[in-house]
C-alpha cells in the first residue's frame, strides 16, 4: 500500500503573525516578538495512505459529530469520526504540491513519518512556518 506526504498552505493573515503556541513551538527558528518578513507563509505538513487530495477533503469535512464521509481517492473509504486538523480545517487554503511531489508515493509508513519530518524541515528551510504532528 502506498503512503504519502502532503503539504496545506494555511490562510496567514486569518492566523495572525501571532499563530497559536503549538504552531510558534514547532517554529523555533521565528522570533515571533518580531514583524514575520513578508514572503513567510504558513503550512501544515502531514502523511496518509490515501492521495493528497483525499487528505485535504477529509480535513475540511470530515469532522464534529456523524459525519460520514466518503473517500474520492483509490481507497473508497466511508470514514464516520473526525480526520480533520484544526488548522487546516480553519485555515486551510489548498495543496502545495511543488513542496511534496518529489517525495510520493513511498513504501511504507515509516518512509512517510520521516519524509513528514523532512518536508516540515525543507518548508523551514525556505524562510516559511510548518506544523505536522
Amino acid at each position: 500500500m502506498p503512503y504519502f506526504v502532503y503539504a496545506i498552505r494555511l490562510d496567514r493573515d486569518a492566523m495572525g503573525d501571532t499563530p497559536p503556541r503549538a504552531f510558534r513551538d514547532q517554529n523555533w527558528h521565528m522570533d515571533w516578538d518580531y514583524p514575520l518578513h513578508d514572503g513567510c507563509e504558513y503550512y501544515y505538513v502531514g502523511q496518509t495512505v490515501h492521495s493528497p487530495e483525499c487528505r485535504f477533503e477529509q480535513h475540511k469535512n470530515c469532522h464534529g459529530d456523524f459525519r460520514a464521509f466518503k473517500c474520492i481517492c483509490r481507497l473508497r473509504k466511508t470514514i464516520t469520526k473526525s480526520r480533520s486538523n484544526k488548522y487546516v480545517r480553519r485555515f486551510g487554503l489548498f495543496l502545495a504540491p511543488q513542496f511534496y511531489a518529489p517525495f510520493n508515493p513511498m513504501r511504507t509508513r515509516k518512509q512517510a513519518e520521516q519524509a513528514e519530518k523532512d518536508l516540515s524541515d525543507k518548508i523551514r528551510e525556505l524562510g516559511h512556518c510548518s506544523f505536522w504532528n
